[in-house]
């Protein structure tokens, strides 16, 4: 039954998140790294950092439209698709995790702003 699912279902690349930023597609990022990792490595440009251990606790800083389209990333995407899937289970509808993660960003060369700045 799930051989069906594309490969790709639930997922946005580097390259495709990139460009959607640059072409000002309206989308919320929200970075579910650790408050350590964030402060040391920064983020994507526009993130919300909401740690994965405080997701729930932190609904009230949840996008209000369930319809928003939201990419969840991390430092290398396992706890990003975590945080996707808490949010599908709370009704958002268009949720996506980026593959390989903030690591994956960075090694594809995309900017990044220190957490500092972000702020």
């Amino acid at each position: 039954m799930l051989s069906a699912i594309p490969d790709v279902w639930g997922v946005i690349t580097a390259e495709t998140l990139n460009q959607e930023i640059a072409d000002g597609e309206d989308l919320i990022l929200i970075d579910v790294r650790t408050s350590p990792e964030v402060e040391e490595k920064g983020l994507i440009e526009g993130a919300i950092s909401i740690p994965l251990q405080d997701l729930i606790t932190r609904k009230a800083d949840w996008p209000t439209n369930k319809d928003a389209k939201i990419v969840v990333c991390c430092g290398s995407g396992h706890r990003s698709t975590i945080g996707m899937t808490i949010l599908w289970t709370y009704g958002y509808g268009y949720v996506c995790s980026l593959k390989d993660g903030f690591g994956g960003w960075v090694g594809a060369g995309y900017p990044v702003v220190d957490y500092a700045m972000a702020n």
